[in-house]
């Protein structure tokens, strides 16, 4: 039997093409499963100024910060999160949050960043 280009084509895709393409969208799924970070998927946003030094706590070997956020939707929240290292007082940071409340991870952000509620009540309280 001769085949004939029609007919092939209306065979759809050769066996092997499609097991190149499960192939290839396994190890992009993998690849985009590692390269994601997963404490940020999904997660609120809110901004927080570190406080005086002299409000951190210590939690065993991390630092406990307790503080207020602001979301970029002008929603107003108290956090407490902990940090391996002392937070620098007076700098900004970007919290992660999941689950109604939960600081998954944090960021430094730089001041022009921020809601400028967080700047005004913060300067308020500091007398800047």
């Amino acid at each position: 039997m001769v085949w004939k280009d029609s007919d092939h084509m209306k065979r759809g895709i050769p066996m092997k093409r499609k097991r190149l393409l499960a192939t290839i969208l396994f190890l992009a799924a993998l690849a985009g499963w590692f390269l994601i970070d997963t404490d940020r998927l999904f997660a609120d946003t809110y901004y927080v100024r570190i406080p005086s030094i002299e409000t951190a706590g210590r939690d065993g070997a991390d630092y406990e910060y307790t503080t207020i956020g602001y979301h970029e939707e002008k929603k107003k929240r108290s956090f407490t999160f902990t940090s391996a290292s002392r937070l620098a007082e007076g700098d900004f940071f970007k919290l992660y949050v999941k689950d109604e409340g939960t600081v998954t991870t944090f960021e430094k952000v730089d001041e022009r960043d921020v809601p400028p509620e967080l700047k005004m009540e913060q300067a308020g309280e500091t007398g800047l």
